[in-house]
């Protein structure tokens, strides 16, 4: 990705390249569109591959959450961004103007606003440290030693009434590459240049968070598409979540399953404990009409 990371070992194997026998099916109900944060069914026509990348990604702790949709939409545009033909399902071929090239998003198959709410402990939830903040008794944080988020968390929007919105945008256009060598311990140091990858929120009195994780919900939106890779390997979806608990909240990146249905892995905890998935990619193309 273009970033010298020192902890890291180099490996030349060689940039991954498009899979020449990959096709691809129209999302006959549109598709996500970046540039607006909304769902689009006129401005682009929207293009997903058949099955899930032979490529994989490993996305672990607090940076592959900072990290993850902006290097996942990132790979998927490097390598597909540039073609200017692609293979159909039906065998056809077809002449495209790419104007970008992401991984699947969250919004490509799910509509939140079908989606049912459970705003005192489930989907929709405020969870917080601070009682008055927290959506009802049943969601407060008691252990409040466990305050450490992510630094893009910070970002996020928090919503009850579309508590995923947001979550698939990359919100930063630069990579989160600290190392945590220090931790900060007021919010004069809080500032977007200096911050580690996790920080505590020191935001007295709370640390508020909103939970958005889902489980086995079926799509309800492309849902004949959303199940082509049922016999294939799962895949990430550029899309993060929150599910919070009295003791600790968990920060994860989505996937969609083997057998085709919506899941979450954990990439890191408020009480810093890290935690690693690696899974392959969806791509989806944004064609000009």
């Amino acid at each position: 990705m273009g970033t010298d990371v020192k902890s890291v070992t180099k490996v030349d194997a060689g940039l991954p390249t498009a899979e020449a026998d990959m096709t691809w099916t129209k999302l006959t109900d549109g598709g996500y569109d970046t540039s607006s944060g909304s769902f689009d069914t006129s401005k682009y026509d929207y293009y997903v591959a058949d099955r899930t990348t032979k490529l994989q990604v490993r996305l672990t702790g607090a940076q592959g959450y900072n990290n993850g949709v902006l290097a996942l939409d990132t790979v998927c545009n490097n390598i597909y961004g540039g073609e200017t033909s692609i293979k159909l399902s039906n065998g056809k071929t077809k002449k495209v103007k790419i104007k970008q090239a992401r991984n699947a998003k969250f919004e490509d198959f799910w509509d939140e606003s079908s989606i049912s709410k459970n705003t005192t402990n489930g989907y929709g939830s405020t969870w917080s440290t601070d009682k008055a903040s927290a959506s009802s008794t049943s969601a407060v944080i008691t252990v409040t030693g466990n305050r450490w988020t992510p630094t893009i968390y910070s970002k996020e929007n928090l919503d009850s009434s579309n508590p995923s919105k947001g979550y698939s945008d990359s919100k930063i256009t630069t990579y989160n590459m600290s190392k945590n060598t220090a931790y900060y311990n007021n919010s004069t140091s809080l500032t977007d240049d200096n911050r580690n990858s996790y920080s505590a929120e020191y935001k007295n009195p709370s640390m508020t968070v909103m939970y958005n994780a889902l489980w086995r919900t079926a799509a309800n939106r492309n849902t004949a598409v959303s199940l082509t890779t049922s016999n294939s390997s799962g895949y990430w979806l550029s899309s993060r979540c929150v599910r919070a608990f009295w003791d600790v909240t968990r920060f994860y990146f989505r996937y969609v399953s083997d057998s085709g249905s919506l899941n979450t892995y954990i990439v890191f905890r408020s009480d810093r404990d890290v935690n690693s998935a690696c899974v392959g990619l969806r791509p989806v193309l944004v064609v000009e009409k």
